[in-house]
């Protein structure tokens, strides 16, 4: 999507640097430029979420699991559903759970700009978060 912000010298610092004289320069409404800064915000919450994601677990399959194609990726890997014996099934639907709950999160922050609203943002981000939490209890429990 252009907006007329492409600056490849430093991208990232298209909206910091030039957003607000895109505005007034009438290249952006005021709620577009708000929107795009919830996107990045959106994008970069879900980067920092993502650890606890892959720490808590992966989607697999037991064909994953005994083959050797991966190498030491099993043995060495600190995924802790995948070490557990919390059965494919259950991983995977806590993995959907986390995805689906991903995807539910970037709509609500892309397309919410009330404050009254933004609560439905929190609920859907602390679906997440205890997908993640599911799947380390489980995981704990299973060792």
């Amino acid at each position: 999507m252009s907006v007329g912000l492409d600056h490849n010298l430093s991208p990232r610092e298209d909206i910091t640097k030039y957003g607000e004289t895109a505005v007034q320069g009438g290249k952006l409404s005021r709620q577009r430029l708000d929107q795009i800064k919830r996107m990045q915000s959106a994008h970069e919450n879900s980067v920092e979420g993502f650890t606890l994601f892959v720490a808590a677990g992966e989607p697999r399959s037991p064909s994953f699991m005994d083959s050797d194609q991966f190498g030491n990726l099993t043995e060495s890997s600190v995924l802790f559903t995948t070490l557990s014996s919390v059965p494919n099934t259950t991983t995977n639907a806590i993995c959907y759970w986390y995805t689906l709950s991903r995807l539910a999160y970037g709509a609500a922050y892309i397309y919410i700009d009330t404050e009254s609203l933004s609560i439905i943002r929190t609920a859907i981000w602390w679906s997440c978060n205890a997908s993640c939490i599911t799947a380390i209890i489980l995981a704990a429990r299973a060792m």
